[in-house]
């Protein structure tokens, strides 16, 4: 039989309790402010909002979304760039279909910085490269990837003067990827 000490113990704390004594204080109330940082007296119910406001909203705020890329002039031996930004919210790039290099010499190029606001990707940014020759009759697939902040692709015309028609992404954020061309 639970004794009166017992049942004191599951009553909701105080908002924001730093006490530490009781099973209540250490999950918390509702109400407390959320928590990024760990420290020794913030409650369980404190951590989770910190973690589930990342970023400016909930985790469950995630959605499927695509947005595609207008056309674009790409002379022979030159390089354009498709700079894929999604701010501070991150995204996963689930598939990208792109219009105009089947049949064409092209090479494509994927970079993901891991830093936010860069004019231009490093080498070391660099995450895949796939060559397409005008015999191909199929693309070749890129896989799945993450971004942090932003992505570029990078298309070096191998042969005469062509365009990309369209470039469309398929991916998952809390919010809305833009797409331009140009670095």
């Amino acid at each position: 039989m639970a004794g009166i000490d017992d049942i004191g113990s599951h009553r909701v704390p105080i908002v924001d309790s730093e006490q530490n004594e009781l099973m209540t204080q250490v999950s918390g109330n509702k109400a407390d402010a959320a928590v990024a940082t760990p420290d020794a007296v913030s409650s369980e119910i404190a951590y989770l909002k910190g973690i589930l406001g990342a970023g400016g909203g909930s985790l469950v705020d995630a959605q499927v979304r695509v947005i595609q890329s207008g056309t674009q002039a790409i002379l022979a031996a030159a390089t354009e760039w498709l700079h894929i930004d999604s701010g501070t919210n991150g995204a996963e790039i689930l598939s990208i279909a792109i219009e105009g290099l089947v049949g064409h010499d092209w090479t494509l190029a994927t970079y993901v910085p891991a830093a936010d606001a860069v004019a231009a990707p490093a080498a070391a940014d660099r995450r895949d490269v796939i060559a397409y020759l005008a015999a191909d009759t199929e693309g070749g697939l890129l896989k799945p990837f993450g971004i942090p902040f932003n992505a570029y692709l990078q298309f070096t015309n191998d042969g005469a003067n062509d365009q990309i028609d369209q470039v469309t992404i398929t991916y998952r954020s809390r919010a809305v990827l833009t797409l331009a061309w140009g670095a």
